[in-house]
């Protein structure tokens, strides 16, 4: 393998400098490669278990924005529910800018041990957010779809104690757009 022949070439390197940092450069590249490579299914990762849990996530989606619509922090008129390639979501209005929430399996699978994530697509929040003092950052991640922050879900819990912790970071998220705007 490719890891096997660069861990062989870094023994013989004789710690050169050079040397040693071009190989650990290669090792990080097929380190990447091997991360987003299609690995051979396993039979246990096809199990029911994984598809039951998995199916749990959108109802959370959908309860949280409910929940948010009620207590008045959050509105969805006009905007919907949204089947992406890479998962689902709601559009939905936080403290007046206009944000996609819900289950993302790529930046579950790159960015944090969560399917749930926060899409910020307005230039001026996305600016604004990125440039927010230390204290007031979210956990911040940009790609090409956009700036991304994660929602945790609380482990070993029921679901309503699941929901409430969700809705609740799904508020701060909200409270730090609206502070974050009102940056001059």
């Amino acid at each position: 393998s490719w890891r096997a022949l660069l861990n062989r070439l870094l023994a013989c390197s004789a710690g050169e400098p050079g040397t040693v940092s071009d190989i650990q450069q290669l090792q990080g590249l097929a380190d990447r490669m091997d991360s987003e490579a299609f690995q051979p299914l396993r039979s246990s990762e096809l199990g029911p278990e994984f598809a039951r849990r998995a199916s749990h996530f959108p109802s959370l989606v959908v309860d949280a924005v409910k929940r948010g619509v009620e207590e008045g922090w959050a509105n969805t008129d006009g905007l919907r529910l949204a089947y992406q390639e890479y998962g689902f979501g709601q559009y939905v209005r936080l403290a007046q800018s206009v944000v996609w929430f819900g289950v993302n399996v790529y930046q579950w699978s790159k960015n944090g041990d969560t399917p749930l994530w926060v899409n910020f697509n307005d230039r001026n929040l996305k600016s604004k957010l990125q440039a927010a003092s230390p204290n007031e950052q979210m956990g911040l991640y940009e790609d090409w779809s956009g700036l991304w922050t994660p929602i945790y879900l609380e482990t070993g819990s029921e679901r309503e104690s699941v929901l409430t912790n969700i809705v609740s970071q799904l508020k701060e998220t909200a409270d730090t757009i609206e502070r974050a705007l009102s940056q001059p």
